[in-house]
């Protein structure tokens, strides 16, 4: 097994899922952010692609986008 040390990368697996969706369920107690809100709110880059726009943050939380 190689030597990990504070500067190696590693894999979050779920971890971050779950890391971000706390901070969303903050931000949303906040009143910053809404699950119904379109992710070209948060991220304009993507309105370049039409079909992002119909895109929720409900949807990326639960993993039901479309996307692959």
């Amino acid at each position: 097994m190689p030597r990990r040390t504070r500067s190696s990368t590693m894999t979050s697996f779920s971890v971050a899922k779950s890391f971000v969706s706390a901070l969303i369920g903050g931000a949303i107690a906040d009143g910053r952010i809404g699950l119904g809100d379109p992710i070209i709110r948060y991220l304009p880059e993507l309105t370049c692609c039409p079909d992002l726009g119909e895109i929720r943050v409900r949807h990326l939380l639960a993993m039901a986008s479309g996307l692959h």
